[in-house]
């Protein structure tokens, strides 16, 4: 909405930045939001097998999965009282079990942690037989021809590699799995950028995967690629994962307390106050006479690895700054040609980006071998997120490998990081005592070199001179950098409208301004937002941005064609502003005039061809901002402008179901189904689509 911004960190995903893969555990409060990864995709959705009965076999799996749990991963007992397994917390004993839950099997919580970790997971399936696997092959590419998965772009032999491809890394060692994340997030930010510098696309992500997954596997014939699919598919027997919790004080983190009271405010801030510690512990055993394949990390390797494993994180954290920055300059030049303010800059960016430059050089990375079975080691990686700024993370891999028995530790909390320490050893110690019966075999030696190789950030392109520099940078006695030469003032504005039900100003309440009205819009109070912009715009009637304001919230909270006057009356007072025809666009849509609002865009995308990236983006920041009528507005002006940009039907959904717009939320998430069915976030919309549909 045009008159609207606010400082805010976007934690809807975008578009163009991938996200950081499932496999990736992060601390719990913190999510690491600048190490954007690109990650393998699992299949996107169910399989509809023609020869394969899949649900019987993620049934299989899951049965072994949950009788394995019991006999080779830790006993809670033993790791301390303060442990839990997530059934057997305080919270868990509160979770009502409807009907449906029954009707998938699901009778209790420990059956609901087994049917999110294998049933909702859209996963490969493990322990094929090889006729198995050449049969979900098979499955495979038919399926990716039902579904018209050429349009994506991709072949069916780049989508059956991106499969396989996912399966390796799955199947890796924790130290090739975190090298192939951060090398692949290093090069694919690398990529964005310079395609941003260069003013092309800049959602580069599936252009990367393919090239990466096809050069794989690019001497392979068909034959030979699919007998090294199947061969890759049947590496692992059995699988089972579990889920630890560690609270000291269980009952301060239940949301209601023993007598079933609602907590207060206090005692919320207590309870997000209590330290907390997760790990997930994943288990795979691989064919007994296949450990030639499997590689281990030479102890004496460690210190060069944690060396260039901490090059491709802070490359990529790199990129991401110089992507700020890029976009951070472009639209100061914007704001110079239109003789406007910049919007990013008044969101505070010009900080923000020195905060996460500084937040840079805090990043650590280290790698400690262990001595439980025939190859352990913990990777470790800390810092201080750049977005939010002054935000601290980390990612604590631990790693075992007993014979043909490959243990995985992802470790995360708020606890102090000696203690996480004696966590990580702790549960690789139970590990090491679960798997003394698996007999050692030798696998490969990990080569450092050629696992991470060598990748640094762009370097920055030029930038653009800025058009209000902070008056603290400028050299002593130097004068401010000139502004451009200024417009003519736009036309007196006609009166604005004054309706009859304009509330009366309140008695000893300061007169409202620009900002006072803002800080209501993203306090979600529409309603008292109007009032005030309609007291500001009456006091000052050739105000634009008074007027554009007004008119804005007459859209959201008002009558939409007061809203479409004021936008009549603000393009003819300054038709060169392109935001004033935004809210034109947006007006029109509100008044069920969809065609001549695709006129008024055409218009505004004349002035700004970087229109709809804008647009897009400012509709993540309102949508996590909490403001979901503002974000639907922008998110439905986002698509009127571009029709098949499937992010936006992504955030569109959202906003539609926080208000309560039930079938809109489902057409939208549908939408964005058939225009992107392979993405990492399609599996998070069908379990939306599921839950709205009950």
């Amino acid at each position: 909405m045009v008159g609207a911004t606010k400082e805010t960190p976007v934690h809807v995903p975008k578009q163009e930045i991938p996200q950081p893969p499932a496999a990736l555990n992060v601390k719990i409060t913190t999510p690491l939001v600048f190490a954007v990864l690109i990650g393998w995709s699992v299949i996107a959705g169910r399989l509809t097998a023609a020869q394969l009965d899949e649900q019987a076999i993620t049934k299989r799996v899951k049965d072994d999965a949950r009788a394995m749990s019991g006999s080779l991963l830790p006993d809670p007992e033993r790791l301390g009282e303060q442990w839990k397994r997530p059934w057997e917390t305080p919270a868990a004993a509160q979770f009502p079990i409807s009907d449906w839950h029954r009707k998938q099997g699901i009778n209790n919580a420990e059956d609901l942690f087994w049917y999110t970790a294998f049933t909702l997971q859209s996963q490969l399936p493990f322990g094929l037989s090889e006729s198995e696997a050449a049969a979900l092959y098979d499955d495979f590419g038919e399926m990716f021809a039902r579904q018209g998965g050429g349009q994506t772009g991709m072949t069916q032999r780049q989508f059956l590699g991106y499969t396989l491809a996912q399966r390796q890394d799955e199947d890796a060692s924790a130290a090739q799995k975190a090298a192939n994340m951060w090398t692949v997030a290093a090069r694919g930010l690398a990529l964005q950028y310079e395609n941003a510098a260069k003013g092309g696309q800049t959602d580069v992500r599936q252009k990367l995967a393919i090239e990466m997954f096809s050069a794989r596997f690019a001497g392979l014939s068909d034959e030979q690629f699919k007998a090294a699919w199947v061969r890759q598919m049947t590496l692992v027997r059995r699988y089972t994962t579990m889920a630890y919790e560690r609270a000291r004080n269980w009952h301060a983190r239940t949301p209601v307390n023993w007598q079933g009271i609602t907590m207060t405010r206090e005692d919320e801030a207590k309870a997000a106050a209590e330290p907390v510690c997760a790990a997930i512990v994943r288990l795979r055993l691989v064919d007994e006479e296949r450990c030639d394949e499997l590689t281990d990390l030479d102890a004496a390797d460690a210190r060069l690895f944690a060396e260039r494993l901490a090059a491709a994180v802070r490359a990529s954290a790199q990129s991401r700054v110089q992507s700020a920055q890029l976009a951070l300059d472009r639209d100061i030049e914007s704001a110079r040609q239109h003789n406007t303010q910049s919007a990013l800059e008044g969101m505070g960016w010009r900080q923000k980006i020195e905060t996460q430059k500084a937040a840079l050089e805090k990043i650590v990375v280290s790698v400690t071998p262990k001595l439980f079975g025939d190859n352990s080691y913990v990777i470790r990686v800390t810092g201080v997120s750049p977005d939010p700024p002054n935000t601290q993370f980390g990612m604590y891999t631990g790693w075992i490998r007993k014979g043909p028995a490959l243990a995985e530790v992802s470790l995360s909390g708020t606890f102090p990081p000696e203690e996480l320490d004696r966590d990580m050893d702790h549960i690789l110690a139970e590990l090491d005592a679960k798997l003394a019966s698996y007999d050692s075999c030798p696998a490969k030696r990990l080569d450092v070199m050629q696992t991470v190789p060598d990748v640094t950030a762009p370097a920055p392109v030029a930038r653009a001179a800025d058009a209000n520099p902070p008056r603290a940078q400028a050299d002593a006695g130097t004068a401010p950098a000139p502004l451009p030469p200024a417009t003519p003032p736009p036309a007196a504005l006609p009166a604005p409208p004054n309706p009859a039900s304009a509330p009366p100003p309140a008695v000893n309440q300061p007169p409202a301004t620009l900002e006072s009205v803002r800080q209501r819009v993203w306090k979600n109070d529409l309603k008292g937002a109007l009032a005030d912009s309609i007291a500001l715009a009456a006091a000052n009637p050739n105000d634009i941005q008074a007027r554009a304001l007004r008119g804005g919230l007459e859209l959201l909270a008002g009558d939409p064609r007061t809203g479409l006057s004021e936008a009549e009356a603000l393009i003819k007072a300054s038709p060169n502003d392109v935001w004033m025809w935004v809210l034109h666009a947006q007006a029109l849509l509100r008044n069920n005039n969809a065609a001549a609002a695709r006129q008024s865009l055409a218009r505004a995308k004349q002035l700004d061809p970087n229109l709809v990236p804008n647009l897009y983006n400012q509709a993540n920041q309102i949508l996590s901002a909490g403001v979901p009528a503002m974000a639907h507005l922008q998110y439905t002006t986002t698509l009127a402008a571009d029709p098949n940009l499937s992010g936006a039907y992504y955030g569109l959904g959202f906003a539609c179901s926080q208000l309560g717009m039930k079938e809109q939320a489902i057409q939208a998430f549908e939408h964005y189904l058939r225009l992107d069915p392979y993405s990492a976030y399609a599996q998070t919309v069908r379990q939306e689509v599921e839950r709205l549909n009950r």
